[in-house]
């Protein structure tokens, strides 16, 4: 692998690492948005991230679903 390859391989894996700590920290705000406290420019970003994000869409629909209780 030569020293462009290098580099462009590591600048992959420091723009996941840091998609998925953006992803982390926008899954810990979900109840927080849904619960109505996050304003501003947080809610703006959290409903952004949310949009774009397949995954964090995922686990944001999740917890909305209706729950039908065990009967």
């Amino acid at each position: 692998m030569n020293a462009r390859n290098e580099q462009s391989e590591v600048e992959y894996q420091m723009s996941r690492s840091s998609e998925q700590t953006q992803c982390y920290a926008m899954q810990l705000q979900i109840d927080t948005f849904l619960d109505g406290d996050l304003v501003g420019e947080q809610q703006l970003a959290f409903v952004g991230h949310v949009a774009e994000c397949g995954g964090c869409a995922v686990s944001y629909t999740h917890l909305t679903l209706p729950t039908t209780p065990y009967v």
